[in-house]
């Protein structure tokens, strides 16, 4: 029986609440639109919040109708444009069939129209607009919605009709090419999702085979997995019931905490196991195994939690949501951790505490191994060191050579159909985001010598590489110029052009539109753009312009979260640190900490820079994982053999960071065989990170424990 009472009612109470909160609770709503990556405060923010107010939308769905017969085209481009129309979500679409809705109604009704009749008529449709946007041209229409922030249920439906209408299209030889925030939005969703149903449970499989290799037991793979799979599920349903929502940053929580959850309870199990070797009862080892754990348990899981929930106190939703469910979760990792996991090796174990030879030969190979590796860097104590230091030097030199990609259509293979039909789209000259130009003037919209400085300012836009097409208040005059043939704009044209149901997105009062339709570009080319047109602006009229959109939004919000998070971590890294000096209570052990701790991290970076990987919100996790691994490693290790020899703390503390490796870092290696490229690349690096951070603790540390500790303690 356990040796304490009150550790046996504490286990079960903690157990009944981690399985209520597993199971009852709902999960968390998934949303990975802009809105949920920005901080309210922002002025970004405001101003966008400003123009949406005067404007409406400017997130685009924009299609392509290339292929077959003109007329088919002409056809398609208006089944489309009124499939869109028809959407809640939609508020409004620019087509060729909806800037001619007569001329296209004629052209496509089957008794009076036809496709002589189009090749009659076409120049009614060459209007300037549709040349400048390319709504009708010879080898391709394009069409343009503009979608309202919705819900995911809303972007689903919006996405499943327009699957319909591609594959209805291609059986008449048209091809659509259709992409947009909205659709890649509801992609990212879809990614999260299929990360949790698969790549997720393939991480959790691999480590429950592995373990039972490694281990040898059954009974302990339960004891060991059950309860930290409980309690990441129980933070998740605690999360979601305080009306929490997911994203592809949060969901990274969740593997963070399973896997340093279980590398923590890996120690406890074979500290329990090496207590029953040395002849303890093996009802009473768990217990013991958790009371000499119970420091570094609780140190290695408390400043991981403090390092990573200091993220709780970012403006950013994502960051501060993060941030709280790590720092809670590593929190409940230690309860179950040091209640349930004893009672359930008490509860499963053996009625014949003699073990079986698989359960004997593995659990030796993984002593021998630990042995074996710690050895061999005592007989050439310089090397690991001498490693360890280049590489935190490389690593360090590395650092500012990381790329960012803030684009999110690039977290999908190039296969993937909507990175595909963007990428279709931008070769054909189209711009699937824009950034949005408001000049402020009096009387704007009415005062016809205002037209020519705005056409300037478009034109010093459409001259930057980042810019697909400029379309905007002066183009809306110029169409109904052109439909009157009046030899000028005048404030006839203006008057009559207020009128139109359009203009009401371009101009308004004291306000004119102008929509840069842009490429896929980085921050550093949109903020050159944003300065050519503040620039030009200026020297062509006394006005006020406000340069604002939602792809200016989430390009520098992703920009903001990654620096956050790189900031973080280095806090994170240095509160751990000043942690270990205090627990340790020695300054050479808390140096001698440093570097192995380090040794995975920089690994990362210097891999990373040198294979172009690029620094995503699931990239740049892996350090966080790296450090919270080490740090767990390092600690038990070092209080280990702090206690005994360093050959006594290889078969005790090394054989657990051995298993916990293997097992996690295989884990990790199976999530690159998902299709969602963050989630590749956070597999791989993450069981990079898990090989780096063993060999740290086992070939880097001992040498530099025996430099630090005094010739006594040997």
């Amino acid at each position: 029986m356990p040796s304490s009472v009150l550790h046996w009612a504490l286990a079960i109470a903690w157990s009944l609440v981690v399985v209520t909160m597993a199971v009852v609770a709902p999960r968390p709503v998934v949303d990975n639109s802009v809105g949920a990556l920005l901080d309210a405060r922002s002025p970004r923010v405001a101003a966008y919040r400003r123009f949406q107010t005067a404007f409406g939308s400017d997130e685009l769905i924009v299609a392509r109708a290339e292929g077959g017969s003109p007329y088919a085209r002409l056809r398609w481009t208006q089944t489309v444009t009124s499939t869109l129309a028809a959407q809640p979500s939609v508020q409004g679409v620019l087509s060729v069939t909806s800037l001619h809705p007569e001329q296209a109604t004629v052209i496509l009704d089957e008794i009076f129209g036809g496709p002589q009749t189009l090749a009659e008529r076409a120049d009614e449709l060459a209007s300037p607009v549709a040349r400048k946007l390319g709504l009708w041209a010879a080898d391709g229409a394009n069409i343009y919605g503009f979608a309202t922030v919705s819900a995911p249920e809303a972007r689903a439906e919006l996405a499943a009709r327009l699957d319909a209408l591609r594959a209805r299209a291609a059986t008449d030889g048209v091809r659509l090419l259709i992409s947009g925030p909205p659709l890649l939005n509801l992609a990212l969703d879809r990614a999260g999702r299929q990360t949790e149903r698969t790549a997720l449970p393939a991480l959790l499989s691999v480590c429950i085979v592995l373990l039972l290799a490694m281990t040898g037991s059954v009974r302990g793979t339960i004891a060991l997995i059950g309860p930290i799979g409980l309690t990441v599920l129980a933070i998740d349903g605690a999360f979601a019931t305080a009306g929490g929502v997911t994203n592809i940053l949060v969901n990274i929580a969740k593997p963070l905490l399973f896997v340093i959850g279980l590398a923590s309870a890996v120690h406890v199990y074979f500290e329990a196991r090496a207590l029953t070797v040395r002849g303890m009862d093996d009802g009473q080892a768990p217990f013991a195994a958790a009371r000499r754990k119970a420091l570094p348990v609780t140190i290695a899981l408390l400043t991981t939690a403090v390092g990573f929930g200091s993220l709780s106190l970012s403006s950013v939703a994502p960051i501060r949501s993060f941030g709280t469910v790590v720092g809670l979760g590593l929190m409940a990792m230690t309860p179950s951790i040091l209640l349930t996991i004893p009672l359930l090796l008490y509860g499963l174990r053996r009625p014949r505490p003699t073990p079986g030879p698989w359960a004997t030969t593995s659990a030796n190979a993984v002593v021998k191994g630990a042995e074996r590796l710690v050895e061999a860097s005592l007989r050439r104590p310089w090397i690991g060191p001498s490693i360890c230091v280049l590489v935190i030097a490389l690593g360090a030199a590395a650092f500012p050579r990381l790329r960012p990609e803030p684009h999110a259509i690039r977290y999908f293979s190039p296969d993937h159909p909507l990175r595909r039909d963007q990428t279709r789209l931008e070769a054909a000259g189209l711009g699937v985001a824009t950034l949005e130009a408001i000049v402020s003037c009096p009387q704007i919209t009415r005062d016809p010598a205002m037209i020519e400085p705005l056409s300037r300012l478009a034109e010093a836009a459409a001259a930057s590489p980042a810019v697909a097409a400029v379309v905007g208040w002066p183009d809306l005059a110029r169409e109904i110029q052109s439909a009157t043939g009046r030899p000028d704009i005048d404030d006839w044209t203006l008057r009559r052009l207020a009128e139109r149901p359009e203009a009401a997105a371009f101009g308004q009062g004291d306000q004119a539109r102008l929509s840069v339709l842009l490429k896929t570009v980085d921050a550093e080319a949109l903020n050159r753009l944003k300065a050519t047109l503040r620039d030009s602006a200026a020297r062509l009229f006394n006005c006020e312009v406000e340069l604002t959109g939602n792809y200016d939004l989430l390009v520098h919000a992703q920009a903001a979260l990654l620096e956050t998070i790189q900031v973080s971590l280095l806090w994170t890294a240095a509160l751990m640190e000043l942690i270990l000096l205090v627990v340790l209570r020695s300054v050479r052990l808390g140096a001698v900490a440093l570097l192995p701790n380090l040794f995975p991290v920089a690994l990362n970076v210097a891999l990373m820079a040198l294979l172009d990987v690029p620094l995503d919100l699931a990239t740049s996790m892996t350090a966080a994982i790296a450090l919270g691994i080490a740090v767990d490693d390092t600690l038990h290790f070092i209080l280990a053999a702090h206690r005994t020899p360093l050959s006594v703390a290889a078969r005790s503390a090394g054989a657990a960071i051995i298993t916990s490796s293997v097992v996690i870092g295989s884990g990790f290696a199976a999530l690159m065989g998902a299709d969602f490229l963050p989630t590749v690349r956070f597999g791989g690096l993450c069981a990079l990170a898990m090989l780096s951070a063993l060999i740290a603790d086992l070939v880097v540390l001992p040498p530099l424990l025996r430099w630090a500790r005094s010739p006594d303690d040997h």
